[in-house]
């Protein structure tokens, strides 16, 4: 199951009177790299990140418990949340031997009717439904096999189609021991001490083993206290250094120097945790035959200009399989992602509190550009971009190695652009965009060039490209 459209109604910035929609999202076709990448780009406060809450709210029992009262538009209206899947699925009933069709998932949270004051209560209830497929009349509406929260007793949970990373900007990393909800990495020692417990009948006592070779010393007081302990309760406790039923409990992730010192992967750099972490993630999914679904929250908080790049074309290639949804600030990071034209680029916009998405604009120079993607993604007139549609206009249509002919024979005899600027102190010589290119350049003779100049020549130029 991957998400192709996803619906969302006052949830923080999102309108509680109307939907907000992002429709034929990118799902991986196996075989084209970006064909499963989805950016999302844009100023601050225009609900990227809410965007990837809402993706997973439907899906993960931790983010939907985690709703409060804050994440409200309106307290006194429902928050909504759909996700449609690119196709029909089946998911278990809670009964044996059940199964029904469904065409999505939703999430619904509302304030708490408290008329009972009996009992404590959280002010926020929530709850996580399938959403059945078109045709379907079962699971009738509010039984339990339209839950989510309701597993089925001889199978666990009914819908296991997906694995779903989401490392947001806390980067809850899935590569560690979790301190109150189990983690993939839990989930894969678990299996090791299975394994390892299948392996070893009779187990063996490897924590004596092992204890026996580096403990070549004694702490008298240590030694007091278990020979008291052992007065108190009658039977005598050790120290122990690994679990001999569950050795893998307490494994972790780490790089080997020569010494045999070793170094823990979360003290290498966060970055190159994250890109373990996904590494890790894509390649047990493909090992169980799930699809995933990765979410990351502005990758580039963690990376070096130069890993951004490695760290692109690692997205692109696995977004062949993986569906995946990122939200960023960086035009570096944007560009590079540009190489591929399969990414689904959207550009979110907030005006008068009201937010819109919309397909990231064309691009007009014939090469990637940072100053573009800049321009086209935040809206940031640059005067770098200024100069590389001015020099791409100019190597297209100069006859001549000179500025000025070149600003009357194209800007004014062909585009009828009026000649108001000043050239060399002459007023009424040249057209805004070369009197810009000027000022540019010749700062010191010809002064700064105003912003709004610079955005003006900007728009017109890319017209003209």
């Amino acid at each position: 199951m991957f998400v192709s459209k996803l619906s969302v109604k006052n949830f923080r910035p999102f309108s509680s009177t109307s939907s907000f929609v992002i429709d034929n999202l990118n799902i991986p076709d196996a075989t084209d790299e970006g064909s499963g990448l989805n950016v999302l780009i844009g100023e601050n406060g225009c609900g990227k990140t809410t965007l990837l809450d809402a993706l997973v709210l439907p899906l993960l029992e931790y983010k939907a418990d985690s709703i409060h009262l804050d994440d409200f538009q309106n307290k006194d209206e429902d928050i909504k949340i759909q996700i449609l899947a690119d196709a029909n699925f089946s998911y278990d009933g809670t009964m044996p031997k059940v199964t029904y069709t469904g065409k999505g998932f939703e999430f619904e949270a509302k304030v708490r009717a408290r008329g009972n004051s009996s009992y404590l209560s959280s002010i926020v209830v929530s709850d996580q439904r399938f959403i059945r497929a078109d045709g379907e009349t079962k699971p009738e509406d509010g039984r339990p096999d339209l839950r989510l929260k309701v597993d089925n007793p001889w199978k666990g949970p009914r819908f296991s189609e997906n694995d779903i990373l989401y490392l947001d900007k806390n980067r809850t990393f899935q590569i560690r021991s979790g301190t109150y909800n189990s983690t993939r990495f839990d989930r894969i020692m678990e299996d090791y001490n299975y394994q390892h417990l299948k392996t070893f009948v009779p187990m063996k006592d490897i924590d004596k083993a092992i204890t026996t070779k580096i403990l070549t010393f004694e702490n008298p007081h240590l030694r007091d206290a278990l020979d008291k302990f052992k007065t108190i309760y009658g039977e005598p406790i050790q120290l122990s250094v690994i679990d001999n039923h569950e050795p893998f409990k307490n494994a972790f992730f780490a790089y080997a120097k020569a010494d045999h010192h070793q170094i823990p992967l979360s003290n290498m750099g966060s970055g190159y945790e994250m890109i373990f972490t996904i590494l890790y993630s894509y390649y047990l999914s493909q090992q169980s035959g799930k699809q995933l679904i990765l979410l990351i929250d502005e990758p580039e908080l963690h990376l070096h200009p130069s890993l951004q790049e490695v760290f692109s074309n690692l997205l692109l290639e696995f977004s062949k399989n993986a569906q995946i949804f990122i939200t960023t600030h960086s035009p570096l990071f944007v560009k590079q992602l540009m190489t591929s034209p399969r990414p689904l680029i959207k550009v979110l916009t907030k005006d008068s509190g009201v937010i819109s998405e919309s397909p990231i604009a064309d691009r007009k120079l014939p090469y990637l550009s940072a100053n573009e993607v800049n321009y086209i993604a935040f809206q940031l007139a640059t005067e770098e971009y200024h100069n590389e549609l001015y020099e791409e206009l100019f190597s297209q249509h100069a006859t001549s190695t000179h500025i000025k002919p070149f600003d009357v024979s194209f800007f004014q005899r062909v585009k009828g652009e009026p000649a108001s600027y000043e050239w060399m102190g002459t007023p009424n010589q040249v057209s805004l965009h070369t009197y810009v290119r000027n000022q540019i350049h010749h700062r010191s003779s010809c002064g700064t060039a105003a912003m709004v100049d610079i955005k003006t020549s900007i728009d017109k130029m890319r017209s003209f490209l």
